[in-house]
């Protein structure tokens, strides 16, 4: 069977292709999705952000500033750099107050974060460990990194 589409002429096999293409870049942005999540919760007159964290590992989560609050305080220092530990569920990230009930209050805005995998805060670890890579002894591998990344040695771009 043949399709047209825009002057263009498609067979059955070449939608198929097209339908088969979607559909992978559709589960590959499934499968991408972090299993970390922050949410708030309200109790009474205070507001509590807490954190999941469903991966095996640690994740760091490294804000990008302080909290925007309407007629809250914040009764304890709101770290920009907090870690989250593997397998951990409802972490308390920030903890709000209100401060006056005759007034509208909540919270306007909470700050961006990049999420990074492990223990960022780390200090004090063997320098000397040596690391196995998963590649077989004696074999050559060729190793990649994209665009845009965040560690270069160089800390420039190359491209």
């Amino acid at each position: 069977m043949v399709y047209t589409c825009n002057g263009f002429v498609l067979n059955q096999s070449l939608m198929k292709n097209i339908f088969a293409f979607f559909l992978i870049i559709q589960c590959l942005f499934v499968l991408a999705q972090k299993n970390i999540k922050m949410y708030p919760e309200r109790n009474g007159d205070s507001i509590a952000y807490y954190a999941d964290n469903l991966e095996i590992y640690p994740v760091s989560l490294v804000f990008k500033g302080q909290p925007e609050l309407n007629n809250m305080t914040k009764p304890e220092v709101f770290k920009t750099t907090q870690v989250i530990p593997a397998k951990t569920t409802k972490m308390r990230i920030a903890y709000f107050v209100l401060n006056d009930k005759q007034k509208s209050w909540g919270v306007k805005k909470m700050p961006g974060y990049n999420s990074y995998f492990g223990d960022i805060t780390i200090k004090n670890y063997d320098k000397n460990y040596t690391y196995d890579l998963p590649f077989g002894k004696g074999k050559a591998f060729w190793i990649h990194q994209g665009y845009n990344g965040t560690f270069f040695l160089t800390r420039t771009k190359i491209l």
